[in-house]
């Protein structure tokens, strides 16, 4: 082969390998990114855990308010309660220990709403022991479920499988949680702790 045959080839061969290059930087790039998210959740999970562990204990420091009745425990409540408007201040004058446990849920719920995303969370008697509480935790994904939907509409097969994940998620009955009358919002992510104070 003469000279001029070949002219052009180690053009063609750097764009080659300059697409190679490309599409390995791309691939590294969203692999970073589904890192990051899982990495966000995780430590929103770890920060979930932490505030049911400071629940557990403003229950342990207020032993008058878990002799109630469980229908009538005031650490109970749930996704979107607010507290009462004439709360009083217990660190200012003295208070029942139902008004210690509603200022603990006031205070508890506003600092996990400024940790989590749309921080919310609901308490609730376990079946069967007075004693034991369950604490679902929600907060927002930033829409991480619905961008998975749409990278997996392509797929017929991934479509199927992650609309029943997210009727068993989404579910109204207690295979969302595999507890009744524990459901996790729409459009979040829960984490579900048991607490035994």
């Amino acid at each position: 082969m003469g000279r001029n045959e070949q002219r052009g080839v180690s053009l063609i061969e750097a764009l080659v390998g300059l697409l190679v290059l490309a599409l390995g930087l791309l691939a590294m790039a969203r692999l970073q990114a589904g890192h990051l998210t899982e990495a966000r959740n995780t430590n929103a999970r770890a920060l979930a855990v932490q505030m049911a562990a400071d629940l557990k204990e403003r229950m342990l420091l207020n032993p008058g308010a878990m002799t109630a009745q469980p229908a009538d425990n005031p650490y109970l409540t749930g996704f979107k309660s607010a507290p009462p408007e004439d709360l009083p201040d217990c660190s200012k004058q003295a208070c029942s220990p139902s008004q210690i446990a509603q200022s603990d849920l006031a205070a508890w719920k506003q600092q996990l709403a400024a940790l989590l995303p749309d921080g919310d969370a609901q308490v609730f008697n376990a079946d069967g022991d007075r004693h034991q509480f369950g604490v679902l935790i929600a907060w927002s994904d930033g829409g991480n479920r619905q961008r998975a939907r749409a990278e997996a509409a392509s797929e017929k097969e991934d479509v199927e499988l992650l609309d029943e994940a997210n009727g068993v998620w989404q579910s109204t009955t207690s295979q969302g949680t595999g507890v009744k009358d524990a459901e996790c919002p729409m459009a979040r992510i829960c984490h579900l702790v048991h607490l035994r104070p």
